[in-house]
């Protein structure tokens, strides 16, 4: 079985969860190069980066959390994450690797059930649910990481429904019917 790769894309660090679902996948952040306004810097280090997710697993699926616009976004920020989408989709269309992204209230309501919930209750829902051990603060990259697991959860369920059956019963097990 191949990994699903799940991210998070930010201008300034990526969450990034990993694994093919048998066991649990690693999940943490990967931070940007501060580049000033040189896209191209950030594009290549980008490239690397994943390169070396590559080499240490057999990824077969990538998924990432759609990059949202918030009003107070600036160009550069703008820029930046949505070229890192970009880069990510072209990187695996070069190795023939299925890419999609998921629409953060679509990955908000897979993992808590609720499509309006917060960052903090996706990462809560990831560890204590999931049991994926995420970074140990906000600054440190929790809640990105929280994020990429959520689209990871989602890609397995696309990707691997069979295996991804275990981890329903992890998330839904003491909620209920999955609605």
């Amino acid at each position: 079985m191949s990994a699903v790769l799940g991210l998070d894309l930010s201008p300034n660090r990526n969450g990034y969860c990993v694994g093919d679902g048998l066991s649990t996948p690693t999940a943490d952040v990967w931070w940007l190069p501060k580049t000033g306004s040189d896209l191209g810097a950030v594009v290549c280090a980008h490239e690397d980066w994943l390169n070396r997710l590559a080499a240490d697993h057999d990824i077969g699926w990538v998924i990432y959390e759609a990059p949202l616009l918030l009003k107070h976004d600036k160009l550069w920020t703008i820029r930046r994450t949505y070229s890192l989408g970009g880069e990510t989709e072209r990187w695996c269309a070069r190795r023939g690797i299925p890419c999609s992204e998921v629409d953060p209230k679509r990955l908000k309501k897979e993992i808590t059930g609720d499509s309006y919930a917060d960052k903090a209750r996706v990462a809560f829902v990831v560890e204590h649910r999931l049991g994926i051990k995420l970074p140990d603060s906000i600054n440190g990259g929790k809640h990105d990481a929280g994020d990429a697991c959520g689209a990871w959860f989602i890609g397995l369920r696309e990707h691997a429904p069979r295996i991804a059956s275990a981890w329903d019963t992890k998330l839904w097990s003491n909620r209920g019917v999955l609605t």
